[in-house]
C-alpha cells in the first residue's frame, strides 16, 4: 500500500463536512463533521461505495451545532445498509443523555463519561442523532478530550488537541438552548495592516467549548484539523506537547477554527503555528464569516501562506489593493479536495 493522502472539503454551506482517504488502495477513512442537512447527498456519494471497500472508517461529529451535526443525522436516518461497516464513531453529548437512553452504554467503548458544554441545540439534534447512534449498533466513544487516546495505527496517529478536560467537564450541565446572533458587521473594508493590531477575542459559545480538534500524523506529515475549538485548548495542548513560539508545529495543513471567526483565530494560538495552506471551510450565508481578522492575523504570522476556501467569494473586495502593496507574498484559491 502507497503512502497517499486525499482530503474532500464536501460543500456544507455555512458549515464543515470534510473526508479523509489515507492509502492507495484507500486503507482508513475519518469522515469529520457532516455540514448542514444540504450537505447530507455528497455523503450519500462519497460513503456509500467507498465504506464497502475500505476496512477502516471512522466518523468525528467535532461538536453539535446544525452545520456540523445535519448531514451527519439524515446519513444515520438513511444510509442504515452501511452501519456494518463504520468502525467507531466520536462525539460528545451531556451525561444527562443517558438518563433517557440507558443502552447506548451497551455499545460505548469508552463509557466513562465526562461532562460536556454545549451552548446552542443538545435538545433536539444532539438527542436525535444520540438515539440514532443507539439504534444502529456502531460502537461509539462519546467522551472526547484532550487526555484521550486515539486507538494505535501502524499507518496513522491522531492527537487529540481539545477540548480540555476542564472546558469539556462544564458541558453536562448545559442543555438549554443559546441564541445565536444570526447577523453581525464586516470588517472587510479594514486593511490588513490595522486588524493585525487588534486584540485577540474569545469565542463565548460552549458548543464550540465542546469541539473535538486533533493533529493527524501520516507519512511524516502533520495536519491539523481545528474544528470550532477555542483557541486557548489548543493553544494548551499545544504546549502540552512540546510546542512554542521557537518550536513552531509546522503542519502541511490548517483547517482554520470556526469558519474563520477572529474569536478562535489568535495571535497566541499562530505563535505556535507554521504552514503554508490554512482551509477556510464555509459559504458566508450566516455571520458573516470569515472575519478578515483572523485572515489578516494567519498573513502577519505566515506571510508566504495560501489561503484556501471551498466557496468564491469577492476577493478584491476582501483583500484591497493596499492589502496587496503590504502584504505581496501570501495568495489564496478555492480548492474542493487536496492530494498528496
Amino acid at each position: 500500500m502507497s503512502k497517499k493522502i486525499e482530503i474532500l472539503f464536501l460543500p456544507a454551506e455555512n458549515g464543515d463536512s470534510i473526508l479523509i482517504k489515507l492509502g492507495d488502495p484507500i486503507d482508513t477513512s475519518i469522515l469529520i463533521d457532516g455540514g448542514t442537512s444540504n450537505t447530507y447527498p455528497y455523503l450519500h456519494k462519497e460513503l456509500s461505495e467507498l465504506y464497502k471497500i475500505c476496512p477502516k472508517n471512522y466518523i468525528f461529529l467535532t461538536h453539535c451545532d446544525d452545520d456540523h451535526i445535519g448531514g451527519l443525522i439524515k446519513f444515520f436516518e438513511k444510509d442504515t445498509s452501511l452501519f456494518k461497516y463504520i468502525t467507531t464513531v466520536f462525539y460528545n453529548y451531556p451525561r444527562e443523555f443517558e438518563k433517557e437512553y440507558p443502552d447506548i452504554a451497551d455499545h460505548i467503548q469508552e463509557p466513562k463519561m465526562i461532562n460536556n458544554n454545549s451552548g446552542n441545540l443538545t435538545p433536539d439534534q444532539l438527542k436525535t442523532f444520540t438515539e440514532l447512534l443507539e439504534k444502529s449498533g456502531v460502537e461509539v466513544v462519546s467522551s472526547v478530550y484532550c487526555d484521550y487516546k486515539f486507538p494505535e495505527d501502524n499507518n496513522f496517529k491522531i492527537t487529540i488537541l481539545s477540548p480540555r478536560k476542564k472546558t469539556l467537564d462544564k458541558f453536562n450541565s448545559w442543555i438549554e438552548p443559546r441564541l445565536g446572533l444570526l447577523s453581525r458587521a464586516s470588517d472587510w473594508n479594514v486593511p490588513i495592516s490595522k486588524l493585525v493590531g487588534y486584540k485577540d477575542k474569545k469565542d463565548l459559545s460552549p458548543t464550540n467549548a465542546s469541539s473535538i480538534s486533533f493533529i493527524l500524523e501520516y507519512n511524516d506529515k502533520n495536519y491539523l484539523f481545528l474544528a470550532d475549538a477555542l483557541a486557548t485548548d489548543v493553544v494548551e495542548s499545544l504546549i502540552d506537547s512540546g510546542y512554542s513560539k521557537e518550536n513552531k508545529i509546522n503542519s502541511s495543513l490548517v483547517k482554520v477554527s470556526h469558519h474563520g471567526s477572529k474569536n478562535n483565530t489568535t495571535n497566541e494560538l499562530l505563535n505556535l503555528i507554521q504552514s503554508c495552506r490554512f482551509v477556510i471551510l464555509t459559504n458566508g450565508d450566516m455571520y458573516k464569516h470569515p472575519d478578515k481578522e483572523s485572515l489578516a492575523k494567519i498573513i502577519h504570522h505566515n506571510p508566504n501562506t495560501c489561503l484556501m476556501f471551498n466557496y468564491e467569494f469577492d476577493f478584491n473586495m476582501l483583500f484591497d489593493e493596499q492589502d496587496r502593496q503590504e502584504y505581496q507574498h501570501f495568495s489564496y484559491q478555492v480548492i474542493r479536495s487536496i492530494t498528496e
